[in-house]
């Protein structure tokens, strides 16, 4: 028995109004992409047709209950039929919106193709979603998790675990069992729908949205990738990391700030260590053996309680804490439930089921009585809109540089730089998280930069803020002293716990989002050396931060256009937590399940005699691959891969995809970061490496936009200027 449709659709919390209200979706998704893109639009009000091949749904999953959650109808049509072609047609010609995510040129052969869909109707937005984008030279491979993330850099240079064992990958990969690349094609293509819209609302006219799995992936590698020709900035962990503690459980410390160290040493009984320099700002700064001694004196501290006690005290004293949780202890939490992150769910035979909830929440402020629109009619979807950065570390920057991409005006203000010592150099991984934005000092403390505050707030539609509920009421850029300055502004929050039940107003990063919500759990295994970074999850890229800023960019998304097509304001807001438990679809909505060290023996990453591979076989080919490869008489998956690990040592990796192909399978090569964003390489040929010259640093490499909108391109911006 398996979860498909859920009996009550959820719709966003505390809204009046329906967001994407009067928008007509038909979906054409199967697996975790294209349903989610569909279920994230039906969540902000949209009316979605699913059309759903005879055989039902390609993927029995419990996580359907979310997946395939808001339909207002299911239609099961035979795209081979030719009735079945006309009446999808016939939908199509009256959609505002058209998901999709098969290879390209399947759609094609339906006669419901991009080029064919817009003959029809120049107002639609058509969404593809392919594992490997229409004009990439590897458009025909099938788009499997596992093939896309080894193309993509998931599986390389990160820690290894073998049966629960914690070492240093010498030369080999490590496996992640998250669906990422899946997960952010399907958030980034509901943004993308909702960026065409606006773009629509403008001239009336649709376009081709393309999120292919593959490019979607470059978005979560973010500043993993950000490379320097010389100067590269350095920092310290402030003694950040996982610790074991007296219990056997571990806990998360994150003090990005050096006032959180001290906060939590003085809570912890060792305000001696602030003054006998062991937490010295300056030491720490300068010298590795410094750290090594904060570091080797908090592995022996956390040891001295358990984890739930050093959770509270952390708390208390305002540090970011958290012990580390299963996905079914997080979905146990009052704060998942009361937050709206977590929800239940009723199955066909009466089960009810954890799932996410809406990514994004929406209160409508009433009616507008500014411009809606001031929009020109340059590139940009967003050009012509206006927003106000006041964040800090990554994922809200990543929210509001993904408006300038969009080619909104953007302008970052915020104190100056070095003013907070902090362990990295402010604003951290600025070269990428502020691209494309103009840069503002403002000391809110200061009469002045009050009084610049609110000249901002006059020229600002956007404003998005990600601080502590208690900061933005100490700084007056609360939602209610905002207004008070700008009463029409489009208010978007991005937090750590959402904004509600007895967390909401805790400080956290994105690593301890994944402490509490499973992740950790899920991609670290057990028995991590104490004192480890924190930011050790697999794959070893600030993937949850990312996530939460293409949240956070919907989120904008949803507030204007709400605006334009209402007349009326509205608060906007996601959290860190409702990424983290995104990204671990589908395995949430089973908490149950144990976190995976490899999907099967015919999904799974080998070594060949030439490198490290990802081979995918389907599951129905199974007999006919054991064949191929010598091993029908394996008993069960545990003898066919290890039969695999000793046949593939001797194949090269184009002789190991040459016994995939026999049997409909495909092999990629994992590839490294460095292979990814070397010029001429994969990146380059697909417009995904940025090179920008830098007058202190030289070259600045990393990935652009990753997103397509074939009318209003999204440009990558120029590198951060200095500050006003």
């Amino acid at each position: 028995m398996f979860w498909t449709v859920v009996d009550t659709p959820i719709s966003l919390a505390d809204s009046p109004a329906r967001a994407l209200g009067g928008i007509r979706v038909v979906e054409f998704g199967q697996y975790l992409a294209g349903p989610l893109a569909a279920t994230m639009l039906a969540d902000l009000g949209a009316d979605v047709i699913r059309i759903e091949r005879p055989a039902g749904p390609s993927w029995r999953t419990p996580a359907n209950a979310m997946l395939l959650r808001g339909r207002r109808e299911t239609r099961v049509l035979d795209l081979n039929q030719s009735l079945a072609r006309h009446q999808a047609v016939e939908l199509v010609e009256g959609a505002d919106v058209l998901i999709e995510n098969f290879r390209p040129g399947v759609m094609d052969r339906f006669g419901l193709g991009p080029e064919q869909a817009a003959a029809r109707n120049e107002r639609l937005v058509y969404c593809s979603m392919p594992g490997f984008g229409r004009d990439d030279e590897r458009a025909s491979w099938p788009g499997w998790e596992g093939i896309v993330l080894a193309a993509a850099g998931a599986y390389a240079d990160s820690p290894n675990m073998l049966d629960g064992e914690w070492h240093a990958a010498v030369g080999g990969p490590a496996f992640t069992p998250l669906l990422l690349a899946s997960v952010f094609a399907g958030m980034q293509a509901a943004t993308g729908v909702i960026a065409a819209l606006i773009a629509r609302h403008r001239d009336g006219k649709g376009q081709f949205v393309e999120a292919a799995l593959y490019d979607s992936f470059f978005e979560a590698i973010g500043a993993r990738a950000l490379r320097y020709e010389r100067d590269t900035p350095s920092g310290t962990l402030l003694g950040s990391g996982l610790y074991r503690c007296a219990d056997g459980r571990y806990v998360s410390l994150v003090t990005v700030w050096h006032r959180h160290l001290e906060w939590f040493l003085m809570a912890a009984g060792k305000a001696s260590w602030i003054a006998d320099g062991t937490a010295s700002y300056g030491r720490l700064l300068r010298d590795a053996d410094a750290d090594r001694e904060l570091r080797r004196r908090l592995i022996a501290l956390f040891m001295t309680r358990p984890a739930a006690e050093w959770e509270q005290i952390g708390r208390r004293a305002g540090a970011p804490v958290a012990a580390v949780r299963s996905t079914e202890q997080w979905c146990a939490e009052d704060q998942a439930r009361l937050s709206g992150t977590i929800v239940t769910v009723t199955s066909p035979d009466g089960r009810g089921i954890g799932v996410p909830g809406p990514a994004i929440g929406l209160s409508d402020r009433g009616t507008a009585a500014g411009e809606g629109d001031r929009s020109s009619r340059a590139e940009g979807a967003l050009s012509g809109l206006r927003v106000l950065d006041l964040t800090r570390v990554l994922a809200a920057p990543s929210a509001t540089r993904i408006l300038a991409e969009l080619g909104a005006d953007v302008i970052k203000a915020d104190v100056l730089p070095g003013s907070g010592r902090a362990g990295l150099p402010e604003p951290f991984f600025h070269e990428s998280a502020n691209r494309g934005k103009r840069l503002m000092a403002m000391d809110l403390g200061q009469d002045a930069g009050r009084l610049r505050l609110r000249k901002l707030l006059a020229w600002a539609q956007v404003l998005v803020t990600n601080f502590s509920q208690r900061a933005l009421e100490r700084l007056g850029i609360d939602e209610q002293s905002v207004r008070e300055m700008s009463p029409d502004l489009s208010y978007v929050y991005l937090n750590t716990f959402g904004v509600a039940g007895p967390w909401r107003d805790l400080r956290g990063y994105a690593e301890i989002a994944n402490a509490v919500t499973g992740v950790s759990a899920r991609t670290l295994g057990s028995g991590p050396p104490s004192g480890v970074a924190p930011n050790v999850d697999l794959p070893r890229m600030p993937f949850t931060d990312y996530a939460a800023g293409v949240l956070g960019a919907m989120a904008a998304l949803v507030a204007h256009y709400y605006r334009l097509t209402t007349g009326r304001r509205a608060a906007t807001w996601t959290s860190l937590v409702t990424a983290a438990s995104y990204c671990q679809l589908p395995y949430l909505a089973d908490s149950s399940g144990t976190q995976a060290l490899g999907w099967s023996a015919l999904q799974r990453l080998y070594r060949t005699a030439d490198g490290w591979i990802f081979l995918a076989v389907p599951a129905g080919k199974r007999d006919v691959f054991c064949t191929h490869a010598e091993a029908s008489d394996c008993a069960d998956d545990l003898e066919l891969q290890r039969r695999c690990e000793v046949r593939f040592e001797r194949l090269t990796s184009a002789e190991a995809r040459m016994l995939a192909s026999r049997c409909d399978g495909e092999v990629a090569d994992v590839r490294s970061i460095e292979q990814l964003l070397a010029p001429g390489g994969d990146a380059d040929r697909r417009g995904l490496r940025l090179a920008q010259s830098s007058a202190r640093f030289g070259w600045v490499v990393q990935p652009g936009p990753t997103l397509r909108l074939s009318r209003t391109p999204m440009q990558p911006g120029a590198l951060p200027g200095g500050w006003l």
